[in-house]
């Protein structure tokens, strides 16, 4: 699970640029800032990360804790 903390200027383009990478927005809080909360594969985090910091000019990153597990498909012999 992740989230990252913007301001309402950089919220606009958030949760689509979360999407483009993947990533399922789980929920928005919205007080003096706004902060994000997503999941994503663990194999995109890091081209997630890399792309958002380059995005936002280096204002921006994303925190994650924990894990969460899904549904995923069964190879068949």
């Amino acid at each position: 699970l992740g989230e990252v903390a913007c301001d309402y200027s950089q919220y606009g383009w958030i949760p689509a640029f979360l999407m483009e990478h993947g990533a399922t927005v789980t929920d928005s809080d919205f007080g003096e800032g706004v902060t994000v909360h997503f999941s994503v594969p663990r194999e995109e985090r890091d081209k997630l990360v890399a792309d958002l910091i380059d995005r936002s000019a280096g204002r921006l990153d994303a925190t994650f804790s924990g894990e969460e597990w899904g549904p995923f498909p069964v190879p068949r012999p």
